[in-house]
């Protein structure tokens, strides 16, 4: 079974006119590093949203971690996700994305 974005669906990201997730004194906490670009979210939103962040963003112990690089994603995958999760962003979903 396949996963990601399916090819027919193309997300029109223009990374020149809008920088997706800029940092904001009073929420940013933590950064997403995709593809070189940086994207400044809060570490509750994260944790809320997925258990995957939610391990990789308690500290249990250790030092929090205040920027996690995603060497194998894609740039506009993970702003799908994020926008879809984030109470800043909102993305409206139509027909099937994912296979």
């Amino acid at each position: 079974m396949a996963t990601g974005i399916d090819p027919a669906f193309k997300m029109e990201i223009k990374s020149e006119l809008v920088e997706y997730f800029p940092y904001d004194e009073e929420t940013t906490d933590v950064v997403i590093r995709v593809d070189d670009k940086r994207m400044h979210l809060s570490r509750g939103t994260l944790m809320q949203a997925s258990p995957v962040f939610r391990k990789m963003l308690s500290s249990n112990g250790k030092e929090k971690q205040a920027e996690i690089t995603l060497p194998e994603k894609y740039y506009e995958e993970v702003v799908l996700f994020l926008r879809c999760i984030s109470p800043r962003e909102f993305v409206k979903l139509e027909g099937k994305i994912c296979h």
